[in-house]
Order: structure tokens, then sequence, then C-alpha cells
């Protein structure tokens, strides 16, 4: 039933015209001047929107663990929240791009598949990170961009079922090589 209203509000939203521009910085990236510069400056070259204007929030290790702990076994220090996200719902289509220099496990179609499996299907996005990261930040972010755009929370249940998807998306990957 959650998930119907879920997407019965994200549907809503989208057809009403939600948009907006909302980043997340990673805990350790908003601590470190430089890191937040060059996320910001790496998020203004990907769009031609004024980012000053974007929401800003920071993804705290407690935000990633809450989702991820369950799913992953993966339990993190602030100081390992690096990945970023900028998410634009301006767009009628699902974009995603993936900085591949910086998050190494996941690429744009398993951000994709897990976006969609939550109920996501509109949508700019730009994932990137300061230093070479996982990427589990990026959509615990990612999430937390709509749901400032929308107005609404996602229920811990989807965000876990999606990095679930992303998960074993990644470990197929790994274990099959393709």
């Amino acid at each position: 039933m959650k998930y119907i209203l879920l997407a019965l509000l994200l549907f809503i939203s989208f057809a009403y015209g939600a948009s907006g521009l909302s980043i997340t910085i990673g805990e350790a990236t908003y601590n470190n001047p430089k890191y937040k510069e060059a996320m910001m400056n790496y998020f203004q070259s990907k769009t031609d929107k004024g980012i000053k204007d974007a929401s800003i929030e920071v993804v705290r290790a407690q935000d990633v663990n809450k989702i991820s702990e369950d799913v992953t076994g993966e339990i993190y220090n602030p100081d390992q929240i690096f990945s970023c996200a900028m998410v634009d719902l301006e767009n009628d289509n699902l974009t995603i791009i993936v900085d591949q220099d910086k998050i190494k496990k996941a690429t744009p179609q398993m951000y994709a598949n897990s976006l969609k499996s939550a109920g996501i299907e509109k949508g700019y996005i730009v994932v990137s990170s300061p230093l070479q990261s996982s990427g589990e930040t990026a959509l615990i972010g990612v999430f937390k961009c709509y749901e400032t755009l929308v107005g609404a929370e996602i229920p811990d249940e989807v965000k876990k079922a999606s990095l679930e998807e992303m998960y074993l998306q990644t470990r197929l990957v790994n274990e099959t090589g393709e």
C-alpha cells in the first residue's frame, strides 16, 4: 500500500509540474571545502541553471547506514561519505550522468534500474564524487533530492529495495565480468 501511495504521489507531483534543482553532498565532501567546491563546480558544468538557487543538503553516514546496513552489510563512518548527486525535475525523461572516473561500482543503467524500481522515472540526475567511491551515498542522495523537490518522504522500504537492486546488479557484474 505504501508503494502505491508513493507512486501516486510522485505521479501527481510530476504531472502537476514539481520542478526545481536539488543537490546533495556527502558528509566528508561537505566537511572539506576543497572537495565541496570541486563538486559544486562539477555540477555547474553539467547544467545551464545556476546552482546557487538549488536546494543543498548533506547526506550523513547515519542516512546511508539506515538504508545500507540491512542490504549490503556495510556501515560507514562520516569520513567515508563522499558521493554527491544533483537532480533537476524539469526533464521529462530519466537521464542519468555518472562520473565514471569517480563512481566505480555503479553505472548509469544501474542507477536507472534502481530508481525505476522506486517509481522514479523522470529527472536529470548527475552523480559524482571528489574521490573514487562506490556510489551508494549518491543513490541515497538522489532519494533525498527527490524528497526535497516533491515534498514527500520516500519510505525506507522503497529505498532499501532500490539499493538492493543496485547491489545485486553490481555483484552480478563483478562475478560475471559483464
